[in-house]
């Protein structure tokens, strides 16, 4: 189902949040996206809770997976009442919608949109730092920034090079993950985190914390960097597409209808001047 996200930093103590009002997932995931900043910049001062909130998550049986009181707190920031209104009615957990429309009016808005335009230097960088540790202080893990930018970026039109971003796919409230990759991901690509830490206590920060495990995460489609890959490790001899500077292949996934996963490789033809991927 195609749905608007709404991006959502909250701090439950102080009944503060930031909340953006986004379109579809797919163009508000990359390091580009200027609401991200606003996020990325509050998660660098402090720790919030983040949902990167679909309209789906008032639908139907998606109001289960948002059992603890602090999810029922970060979906008052950005769902509409009356649509779930409409599409709970006659369901068992219907009173939890007078919860959330409580939760709703406690909420002061921040204004943090100059400062953190102000702090990535938005206006030359137009991007948000990877630098640190995001954190997650809930589930005691954290993602070396620098390595997941160094694991997962691609090519984009124009030939810059771009991101997903991690904090949108882990913190998504759900059906996100398969619209960004639909037409097929990088084998390493972690997809199976998308959502996982949605409503979590996150943070961004310099030093990574005593007893943090470390989570590795990578977030690609497969055009975007199979593009990457052959710019910076190219083929081998027979033509087929390097992953990494050890040799090892490019392999990429394409997911059909009934979820099995169908893994393939590339060859690299030079046609014309210009580069193609071939299934091999």
């Amino acid at each position: 189902m195609s749905q608007f996200f709404s991006p959502t930093a909250y701090d439950v103590d102080t009944r503060t949040k930031f909340t953006a009002r986004c379109s579809w997932f797919e163009d508000n995931s990359y390091n580009y996206h200027d609401a991200l900043s606003k996020l990325h910049y509050l998660l660098r001062q402090q720790p919030y809770r983040v949902m990167w909130g679909g309209c789906s998550s008032a639908y139907g049986d998606n109001f289960l997976k948002f059992p603890r009181e602090e999810d029922l707190l970060g979906l008052s920031t950005f769902l509409d009442l009356y649509l779930c209104r409409r599409n709970l009615v006659g369901m068992p957990y219907f009173d939890k919608i007078e919860e959330i429309e409580a939760y709703s009016k406690e909420w002061t808005d921040l204004d943090i949109w100059r400062e953190a335009y102000a702090y990535f230097d938005w206006d030359n960088t137009k991007s948000v730092s990877y630098t640190g540790y995001l954190v997650n202080h809930t589930k005691k893990l954290a993602v070396s920034l620098s390595d997941y930018f160094a694991n997962s970026c691609i090519y984009k039109d124009g030939g810059a090079l771009v991101c997903i971003d991690p904090l949108p796919v882990l913190t998504e409230t759900g059906d996100a993950m398969r619209r960004l990759l639909n037409m097929g991901m990088f084998l390493d690509t972690t997809d199976e985190l998308a959502g996982t830490w949605c409503g979590d206590l996150l943070e961004i920060v310099d030093k990574l914390p005593a007893g943090y495990a470390m989570l590795s995460c990578c977030f690609a489609n497969i055009e975007g960097r199979a593009s990457y890959c052959y710019n910076k490790y190219g083929s081998d001899e027979i033509g087929f597409l390097l992953k990494d500077s050890d040799y090892n292949l490019f392999k990429g996934v394409r997911v059909k209808n009934k979820g099995e996963r169908e893994v393939m490789s590339f060859q690299v033809v030079l046609a014309r001047g210009r580069i193609k991927f071939f299934e091999a």
